[in-house]
């Protein structure tokens, strides 16, 4: 089974256990990786298309198996009791939508505050279909001047696709016009809910 490499310079986190153990999600999920994993100490991940909570599960067995410490967001009424702890342990940042605060701000502080920082965000923000992305993300990335890696969840090749690297131009809607060409050919869980056009 191909799992990408992490070289010194990104963040890692688990054990040989924890590491086994999302090797075996993986199986029984029948899902790989393809591609690698940019190197830079500081990643914004964009990933997609999201259409099903499978997309979670079998990033999660990823994670587990790469021994990659990223962070992404959940809404918050995921992160309650044990489960929202082990969630928050690997990652998992609640985040109240009933609150309007500045999450832009907050996590490209976050990136110039810490040697190694992954971000995932998934720019749909939601598992239903939508017009346009939210763009949070862009701004983010480009606050904090890191890099974006376009990663997608492809359900025809049953894979986690690392694709392109890319820093960001002053042009928003070109970058994401880049980005959306490239998720297009990409086999979502539930094509339905996916709109690359």
């Amino acid at each position: 089974m191909l799992i990408p490499k992490l070289g010194d310079a990104i963040p890692q986190r688990g054990n040989r256990f924890s590491k086994w153990l999302g090797r075996l999600l993986m199986r029984l999920c029948r899902w790989r990786a393809e591609g690698e994993l940019c190197q830079s100490p500081k990643v914004l991940f964009v990933l997609a298309p999201h259409t099903s909570w499978w997309d979670f599960t079998n990033n999660f067995g990823l994670l587990l198996a790469m021994g990659l410490h990223a962070s992404w967001f959940i809404a918050d009424k995921y992160t309650k009791g044990v489960a929202g702890k082990c969630l928050a342990y690997f990652g998992a940042v609640p985040v109240d939508r009933s609150v309007h605060s500045d999450m832009v701000t907050q996590m490209a502080n976050h990136f110039k505050t810490h040697d190694k920082f992954f971000l995932a965000i998934l720019p749909e923000g939601t598992r239903k279909p939508v017009p346009k992305w939210r763009t949070g993300f862009w701004h983010i990335a480009k606050q904090a001047q890191v890099p974006v890696q376009l990663v997608a969840i492809d359900y025809a090749k049953r894979a986690t696709v690392f694709g392109p690297v890319m820093m960001l131009s002053d042009d928003m809607e070109s970058d994401i016009q880049y980005m959306r060409a490239f998720f297009r050919p990409v086999t979502a869980r539930h094509p339905q809910y996916a709109n690359y056009s």
